[in-house]
């Protein structure tokens, strides 16, 4: 194992408020490079890191590729979960054509936040009730952000942590650089972690991955609409055409 990453004094995580909960700690994982940077430090100060990943889309080639490689890298599985906000878009019908309307009223699809998705991560994995789960979100990444994270980056209702919570983005790719440890293709794709079926995100999908493409639109057979969206911000002037702002 390389040498620790280290950050300044006042970016430092106080660790000793979750160890007493124990060593093994659970992560929020979306594959970008916060958690990565997240997952590196907690193993630089000898927690075993148990993670899962939320599935905005189930099964999605690119995204299973690149867990896969994380799998391998860091020599554990890595939970999947469906996301809390796919089965929401679904029941409010997001891109879903009007002969599904009634079809997903008759379901009644089910409904759950994160803290549920939480508790039952504790329970497969045979964790404590308690035991405490690392959320990689900065500071930095935006003053609303920064407003919700609580005095010492602890939520203690959720019993979740965030260890990065005072880097920059400039200390988590120095903590990557030192590990040498890449990012997925996201970030060639998006210049971030895939978390949306906007046109910013399809319009890369179905050039370099058409399966997945076709994956999504069984989901939400509507969203090509998204083209047509584009075109009448374009008319107008408010298109906007680069990639998403870097994130998690």
């Amino acid at each position: 194992m390389s040498e620790p990453f280290r950050v300044a004094p006042e970016k430092q995580f106080d660790f000793d408020l979750v160890r007493p909960y124990g060593s093994r700690v659970g992560l929020s994982f979306s594959c970008g490079k916060d958690s990565l940077a997240a997952w590196l430090h907690l193993r630089d100060h000898a927690f075993e890191v148990v993670p899962f990943y939320l599935e905005l889309v189930p099964g999605l080639e690119f995204v299973e590729h690149s867990l896969a490689y994380y799998e391998r890298r860091f020599g554990t599985r890595i939970i999947r979960y469906l996301h809390p906000n796919l089965y929401p878009a679904i029941d409010n019908f997001e891109f879903q054509p009007h002969e599904r309307h009634e079809t997903i009223k008759w379901l009644k699809v089910p409904l759950y936040k994160y803290d549920h998705v939480e508790e039952r991560f504790r329970e497969q994995a045979r964790m404590d009730p308690k035991a405490w789960i690392a959320v990689a979100t900065k500071r930095a990444d935006s003053r609303l952000r920064s407003a919700r994270i609580a005095p010492h980056a602890l939520n203690w209702r959720r019993h979740t942590f965030m260890p990065v919570a005072e880097w920059s983005k400039a200390d988590v790719f120095a903590c990557l650089e030192h590990h040498r440890m890449p990012l997925p293709i996201d970030y060639e794709l998006f210049g971030r972690s895939f978390d949306g079926w906007d046109y910013r995100f399809l319009d890369q999908i179905r050039r370099r991955f058409p399966r997945d493409y076709d994956r999504i639109l069984r989901w939400f057979p509507e969203a090509e609409l998204e083209y047509l969206r584009l075109e009448v911000a374009k008319r107008h002037g408010q298109a906007k055409l680069d990639k998403p702002a870097a994130g998690g």
